[in-house]
């Protein structure tokens, strides 16, 4: 960063503090009007005042008018002072500053946040200013996926989240899918009574909007003291979540079939109806658990964990007398997932680095991101037991290992995962997963950098019956959303994102891609698929931190159902794929 803004520093073993175009514009106004210098040195200097200032949603640098900012509920201060992990009369540690903006920015109401060590006023004292943004609080939140074919998906939140600024949330929900809606209430408590206690809570109804008639339900309920802090001890909580549905599987905005004849009719045009079945099932799932954490603080941060959790998942195709016996049969064996009771206790072990990289322009647009670093680790064992009612007695275990480093302002992640259930006499596994993937960030080339990505999830024993998709919106661009079906899924995809470019306070960049992938019941039916495109991507600070994101893709593979260019194209939110990471022994995306 510029050092004529003086807000640069050096650490031993810190992370470094680099900041994008806007923000250091922000940080330069902000010190610009405060007549205010950053202390360059500031680690171990007493803390003689903490200041925090949120700046409003609309600025005067903004191209709207600020009489905006009226019909916005601004954060309050206490509401950032309470999440602070410092306070005055304490010595400056970089490493608590550094966790405060990484918990501040995990904040949906919060886009920029920048914490400030200032000159104090004497060479041995250090004043702090924690500087955030805040996004639009009263919002209608909204998710979709258009493509050429129509609305594959819309989700619309009329939310207030941040009732009387202090980060409470009241949102209403409404969904949109091919064949159904749903409506609901959602209300999130960040700190109940003012402590480290979350409350969330929330309930929807499913009608089909073909019949008029209800399908379902669905809802969760969330109770307890999340992890907060690296330095924190302990932490307990409780949830219960439930969905009583049909569950469909669309390509693009049609029913998905299980076809009888792959080989005789690989675009699915089902000359043959009793060959081809719908894939739907009815699905009443209910599941909970319960437990407490004790974690134990350092340079490797160390959790355990122990819990006892129930879930019940019933599955129910209907009649498919209509159809071919030996159809049906695969379809029930490949396609709908088995009905299980799986109640017991279970262990969990997770270790990490407690090391972040700070880079720009990887995952959002004009912001600062965090990436933690080096190895993670994560281990489970769950007994499954039918003296608590469980559909069998198995022992499960998993785990999952991720390393992360940087390259210059870019990073490598490699990360893999296993589990296996198994009967107690070890004479058979039931279920066994094996998942992996990789992310290579460049360092910036001149007008962007090149994002590379892969992912495999094979499961070479499947009791549960457990499918993966791909297609349309991320992996597999240029295709019909979920037209490819399978147990196993590879995928990889090749990205070059420009620099983004600032529009008043706006950000845009540019993308092009390259996607390969497949999902597969077997490796003789492995067959890689292969789609190229390009996109824009659309960041607006003022609304959230995540990017808008306008992909037009084209299939390089013949034979597969298309009707028109316009297939290819997707108007959504987020990046096409996540950044991979480890969580509860399993590959996260």
């Amino acid at each position: 960063m510029s050092a004529g803004l003086g807000v640069a520093w050096a650490q031993p073993n810190s992370e470094a503090h680099v900041y994008s175009p806007y923000e250091e514009q922000t940080i330069a106004r902000v010190l610009a009007r405060h007549g205010v210098t950053v202390d360059a040195t500031p680690e171990g200097k007493l803390i003689e005042d903490v200041a925090v200032e949120v700046l409003d949603v609309i600025e005067d640098r903004d191209p709207l008018p600020e009489a905006l900012n009226a019909f916005h509920c601004t954060t309050r201060q206490h509401a950032i002072r309470r999440e602070l992990l410092f306070k005055e009369g304490q010595p400056f540690e970089r490493a608590l500053s550094d966790e405060t903006e990484r918990n501040l920015r995990s904040l949906r109401q919060q886009s920029l946040v920048v914490v400030l060590p200032l000159k104090g006023s004497a060479p041995d004292r250090v004043r702090v200013l924690v500087l955030g943004k805040d996004i639009w609080s009263l919002r209608l939140n909204t998710a979709y996926r258009i493509t050429g074919r129509g609305i594959e998906a819309l989700f619309v939140e009329p939310s207030e989240e941040n009732l009387f600024g202090m980060r409470r949330s009241i949102l209403s929900t409404f969904a949109y899918d091919p064949v159904t809606l749903s409506f609901g209430v959602r209300y999130i408590e960040p700190r109940l009574a003012d402590s480290r206690i979350l409350f969330s809570g929330a309930v929807n109804a499913i009608v089909n909007h073909e019949t008029g008639k209800t399908e379902g339900s669905f809802g969760s309920f969330d109770y307890g003291v999340p992890i907060y802090s690296t330095r924190q001890k302990w932490a307990w909580g409780g949830s219960v979540a439930w969905r009583e549905a049909t569950t469909r599987r669309f390509s693009g905005t049609d029913l998905a079939v299980f076809n009888g004849d792959p080989e005789t009719d690989p675009t699915n045009t089902c000359p043959n109806a009793a060959r081809c079945i719908p894939v739907r099932y009815k699905s009443d799932v209910i599941a909970g658990t319960l437990g407490v954490t004790r974690s134990f603080p350092g340079k490797r941060v160390q959790l355990v964990q122990l819990g006892l959790s129930a879930d019940r998942r019933v599955y129910n195709p209907g009649d498919l007398g209509a159809y071919d016996a030996d159809v049906a049969q695969r379809f029930l064996e490949q396609r709908v997932p088995t009905s299980v009771t799986r109640n017991g206790a279970f262990a969990r072990y997770q270790n990490y680095e407690n090391r972040y990289a700070k880079l720009q322009e990887v995952e959002s647009l004009g912001l600062q991101e965090n990436f933690r670093l080096g190895f993670e680790g994560h281990a489970r064992i769950y007994p499954i037991l039918t003296a608590f009612g469980s559909t069998q007695t198995l022992l499960g275990y998993s785990s999952a290992l991720s390393y992360t480093r940087e390259l210059g302002d870019g990073l490598v992640r490699v990360l893999g995962a296993a589990g296996v259930e198994v009967p107690p006499a070890h004479d058979a596994i039931v279920n066994a997963t094996v998942q992996g993937g990789l992310r290579l960030v460049t360092p910036r080339l001149g007008v962007g950098r090149l994002v590379a990505d892969s992912t495999f999830t094979l499961r070479p024993y499947n009791g549960l019956n457990v499918t993966s998709s791909l297609g349309g919106d991320g992996r597999l661009r240029g295709y019909l959303s979920g037209f490819i079906l399978g147990e196993n899924v590879f995928a990889a995809n090749l990205e070059f994102r420009t620099r983004s470019v600032q529009l008043w306070t706006f950000q845009m960049g540019g993308a092009l891609f390259y996607d390969v992938g497949d999902a597969f019941d077997s490796s003789s039916d492995f067959r890689l698929k292969q789609g190229a495109g390009m996109g824009v991507r659309l960041g607006f600070p003022q609304l959230d931190r995540t990017v808008m994101r306008i992909d037009l893709g084209f299939p390089l593979t013949r034979g597969l159902p298309r009707s028109g260019w316009l297939d290819g194209l997707v108007i959504t939110f987020d990046q096409a794929f996540d950044m991979p990471a480890v969580g509860s022994a399993a590959v996260v995306r």
